[in-house]
């Protein structure tokens, strides 16, 4: 035990202690009894899958309850196994990210004569008993094999609770609108820093299951006034396995497409993708990978009357990689990299007045690179099944940068003949970075799991914004009133988050659990002199 507790010490200095929880992971429980409905003690419980690297165990207690924690999402097959009494096995048990699969009451027959193990073939029920959150998760299986849009912002809408929006914003999460919902991808917090309306864009061949909180999730969730999106990636086996994807459409395939300027036409657009998945063992039954890529191509042809047509061409670059290491039979860790970046070669949307001309099509162009990029580690350590450690760092990058592709002029309206020209008249960058450090520790006391964390977050915005030195912009009201705009942006802000909770799952009997918390934040907001200029 004291080797143990060493262990956990050294993991918990290692990865620090601080960071957003999130779930990447589900749980198995139940109760074994024999016969006569008397509980029974340590029986011995076994979990394999192609899903799961290696295999997990554990013992019930003198309850004859048991619960195995942090299993791969998945297909998995449940050993029950005791030397007086006959084996069962339960075939395809579905184990769902963020949530604990129940066998229910499982009875076992003594062993009076040697006879086959038994093998329960049904499905067991997908009610989560011991949880009292809303929302629903998307497995691989069922978003494949449906007509959906290839983004899991997409997909999301499949669930109750969630609605496409009619005003731009991304999903819209129990009557909250898209700024309020919060992203995760492999535990890591991915939602834009700057607005926070925005995620990673990853196809959904990156992905193994994709998790939905609409509300009741308990305290080591935080600051999300709509819903919790939390999707995990695929992960290597002891098998190699992969795929290679190809997708095309165009104007005759998927209809008619607006520019959104007025003085535009669209006469044809295409869009078409090349994609890759390969995981396998490195070292089998320790350590495996899983690597994917997917460049995107997306080309408009834009007609613009008396200037003639161009092409508005966007190409993305979407990566993801993951290694999984078993370093014990207690120990894992998982170190997870993806990315979004894309170049595009823009026709700004900027719509006119009606009866507006213009005659310099060069504030129209402009090139615009974006993209995100994430790298995270996650660990954790079982001690005895009783008590489980995890601590998690990762380190979220958003780069974006505007500039003109033609003259970089300012921006002339010309009110009184009602025309523009010019050109494109400013120069844009900024970055967002986030660093996030977690830790939580998890006891397993008779019927009551208690859980505890503390987490850390710091967010930073830099902008940069340099208008041509005679103007971005330039407004003539008559011969003898003009309107210059000119800015000069250089300026990072800041802000920490420190958080710590403190939760309980009490069974207060196989059909109620009464789940309970307390959460406590702090937020930090850091101005562009270095001063704290607010906190909550």
């Amino acid at each position: 035990m004291f080797k143990s507790f060493k262990i956990a010490l050294v993991f918990l200095v290692c990865l620090s202690n601080f960071c957003i929880a999130q779930e990447t992971t589900g749980n198995i429980d139940g109760y074994i009894q024999d016969d006569d409905g008397d509980p029974l003690p340590d029986v011995n419980i076994v979990i394999e899958g192609d899903n799961l690297q290696g295999s997990r165990g554990t013992t019930t207690n003198n309850h004859g309850y048991f619960i195995i924690y942090r299993i791969q999402a998945g297909h998995d097959n449940v050993n029950i196994s005791s030397i007086n009494y006959q084996t069962v096995t339960y075939k395809d048990i579905t184990v769902r990210l963020g949530a604990t699969t129940t066998l229910g009451i499982v009875r076992l027959n003594r062993k009076t004569i040697k006879m086959p193990e038994v093998i329960v073939y049904n499905k067991k029920s997908i009610i989560d008993p011991s949880s009292t959150t809303t929302g629903g998760n998307l497995s691989y299986k069922t978003f494949d094999a449906l007509p959906t849009d290839r983004n899991y912002l997409s997909m999301i809408t499949l669930i109750p609770q969630v609605n496409d929006s009619y005003l731009g914003d991304k999903p819209n999460i129990a009557g909250s609108t898209g700024p309020g919902n919060i992203y995760y991808i492999d535990g890591s917090n991915v939602t834009s820093i700057e607005s926070a309306s925005s995620s990673v864009n990853l196809p959904y061949n990156f992905m193994k299951e994709v998790q939905i909180k609409s509300g009741g999730y308990q305290a080591e969730y935080g600051r999300a006034l709509g819903g919790i999106i939390n999707v995990i990636t695929q992960s290597g086996s002891n098998e190699f396995h992969g795929n290679f994807f190809s997708f095309y459409t165009n104007n005759i395939l998927g209809g008619e497409r607006h520019p959104g300027v007025e003085i535009a036409k669209l006469p044809s657009f295409s869009s078409y993708d090349l994609g890759f998945g390969l995981g396998g063992p490195i070292v089998p039954d320790k350590l495996w990978f899983y690597t994917t890529y997917n460049q995107t191509f997306d080309i408009e042809n834009v007609v613009l009357p008396a200037f003639g047509e161009y092409k508005d061409k966007k190409t993305s670059y979407l990566f993801a990689g993951k290694l999984s290491w078993q370093a014990s039979q207690n120990t894992n860790f998982d170190l997870s990299v993806f990315g979004d970046p894309f170049t595009r070669q823009r026709i700004t949307a900027d719509l006119l007045p009606p009866g507006w001309t213009i005659t310099n099509k060069d504030f129209l162009f402009r090139q615009w690179n974006e993209g995100e990029y994430n790298i995270s580690l996650r660990g954790t350590h079982i001690i005895n099944n009783k008590i489980l450690i995890e601590a998690s760092a990762s380190f979220f990058d958003h780069l974006s940068n505007y500039y003109p592709t033609e003259e970089f002029a300012p921006t002339f309206f010309d009110r009184v003949t009602q025309t523009e020209s010019g050109g494109y008249g400013s120069r844009l960058k900024n970055t967002s970075i986030r660093k996030s450090l977690n830790s939580s520790v998890t006891l397993l006391l008779g019927e009551h799991s208690l859980k505890a964390g503390l987490q850390y977050e710091d967010n930073s915005f830099h902008d940069i914004e340099i208008d041509h030195p005679s103007g971005s912009s330039i407004i003539k009201y008559s011969d003898s009133y003009y309107l210059v705009r000119l800015t000069s942006i250089d300026a990072t802000v800041k802000s920490q988050v420190y958080s710590a909770f403190l939760q309980d799952s009490w069974m207060v009997t196989k059909n109620f659990t009464v789940n309970a918390g307390l959460r406590w934040d702090a937020q930090y907001f850091i101005a562009s002199d270095g001063n704290v200029a607010q906190s909550i």
